[in-house]
Formats: structure tokens, C-alpha cells, sequence
């Protein structure tokens, strides 16, 4: 049997009091030049919104945009020299039916005649559709399967690529 004893907080906050948090961030913030002072002028401006100070001169001591940038170089050029890329297929069946598998895969013909289904056995039966670059291009696809199938998922997948 065991007893809990310190579940309660040991600390206790208090939220009255008069302290007020203040911080100026006016420096900060996107200025744009006034748009109806400039439309008295007789010369029409067609982008009257003008930025005079750009978020970039914004401190980010903590910005991260460069490590990931070279993550992401690294992972390209790791893809490149296995002759890899990172993609999407569509998963229309897993179980552990061959049969069922290719009927699936003739199921997709039917609707996709276009398509070239794959049948794998990894443990278990599966049938992919197709190999797409990001989600947007399996969009379509994913639609037009989901009537027949209504469990399809869009799934990750490393392709070979073709020399």
C-alpha cells in the first residue's frame, strides 16, 4: 500500500496585491509610415504601408534557425549519397490476408487505374499506393481511396531514387 504525502503544492502564490508588470516593447514593433499623411501629397504611392523598422532587428539569442538549417543540409546530403529521398505513400490495407491484400491492390486499380499499388509483407500484409514528394501531391489520391477505403492513412516513407 502506498501513501501519497506531499501531493499538495509546497508553495503557495499569491495573485492580490498592487505590483503591475510593465515593459515597453514599442521598440520592437513594426512601424509603418503614416498612409494619410502621404495620401495629401499629390503623388499617388501605390504601397502607402512602408515599413521602417523590420522585425529583423528583433534580438533572438535564442534562435535556433540556423542549427536546424544545418540539420536539414545534413539530412540532404546524407539522402543524396544513399540516393534516398523523404516521402508520403498511401496505406490502403494491413493485416495478415494475402489474399485481402490483393484484393485491395485490385481494388485501387479499379479506382486509380493510373496507380501502381504495391503489395509487401513486413510481418504483416500491406498495400501502398504511390510515392509523393509532401501531403499536398497525395491529397487527390487519398480522396479518391478514402471511398473505397476507409481507413487509408498517409504514411512516411523513404524512396529509392532512380539513376
Amino acid at each position: 500500500m502506498a501513501i501519497f504525502q506531499q501531493c499538495a503544492p509546497t508553495k503557495t502564490i499569491s495573485t492580490q496585491g498592487a505590483e503591475e508588470y510593465n515593459e515597453d516593447l514599442s521598440q520592437y514593433r513594426i512601424q509603418y509610415a503614416d498612409s494619410i499623411a502621404q495620401s495629401k501629397s499629390n503623388s499617388i504611392d501605390p504601397n502607402p504601408e512602408k515599413i521602417i523598422t523590420t522585425a529583423s532587428a528583433l534580438p533572438t539569442p535564442n534562435s535556433v534557425t540556423e542549427d536546424i538549417s544545418a540539420y536539414f543540409d545534413a539530412v540532404d546530403d546524407l539522402n543524396r549519397r544513399n540516393n534516398e529521398y523523404q516521402g508520403f505513400t498511401l496505406q490502403v490495407y494491413t493485416g495478415n490476408s494475402r489474399e485481402e491484400a490483393n484484393n485491395a491492390k485490385l481494388k485501387v486499380y479499379q479506382a486509380l487505374p493510373d496507380a501502381e499499388p504495391a503489395v509487401r509483407f513486413q510481418t504483416i500484409w500491406r498495400t501502398r499506393v504511390g510515392e509523393y514528394a509532401n501531403r499536398l501531391e497525395a491529397q487527390q489520391d487519398y480522396f479518391a481511396l478514402s471511398k473505397l477505403f476507409p481507413n487509408v492513412l498517409l504514411v512516411p516513407e523513404t524512396f529509392r531514387t532512380v539513376d
